[in-house]
Order: structure tokens, then C-alpha cells, then sequence
């Protein structure tokens, strides 16, 4: 798969496969931000929900907020963000 930066320093998306399985992405430039990262990683979230058919909760976000802090932190372990 290739994806065009486009000069932004991070981008997300996902990608269903042949066996429909969903692969959900955050590609990163070198030195990418934590702030993009966090940005990216709610997108990820957002796409989660969609592909599911979930409505977001805004008395009860509780799970979506979570689930936001661990794509955060995989990304952060694997791209050694402070």
C-alpha cells in the first residue's frame, strides 16, 4: 500500500481485505508530532465506530476515550514518542 503524505505529517485511514478483515492505519513522517498522533488515532477511533455502526455516546464516552488511549500508546511504544 502507498500513501501520499500530501505534506501533512501524519494521516490515517482503513482497509478492508479480501477476507474482510479491516486493517485500520496511522502512517507517521520521521519526527511526527504527538499532537498528530492523537489527532490520527481519534480518526482511527471515528473509523471504528462506522465501520460498526456505533453512535458516539457524548454522556457515556467512557470506552471511546480508552480506546483512544491505547492506539495512542501502540503508537507512541512503536514510534518511541516521550
Amino acid at each position: 500500500m502507498v500513501i501520499e503524505m500530501d505534506g501533512a505529517d501524519a494521516m490515517s485511514g482503513s482497509d478492508l481485505d479480501k477476507n474482510e478483515i479491516t486493517a485500520y492505519i496511522i502512517a507517521v513522517e520521521d519526527n511526527v508530532s504527538a499532537s498528530s498522533v492523537a489527532h490520527e488515532a481519534l480518526h482511527v477511533v471515528n473509523y471504528m465506530m462506522r465501520d460498526r455502526d456505533m453512535v458516539p455516546d457524548l454522556n457515556n464516552d467512557e470506552w471511546q476515550c480508552y480506546l483512544l488511549g491505547w492506539i495512542v500508546r501502540q503508537c507512541h511504544k512503536y514510534l518511541k514518542i516521550g
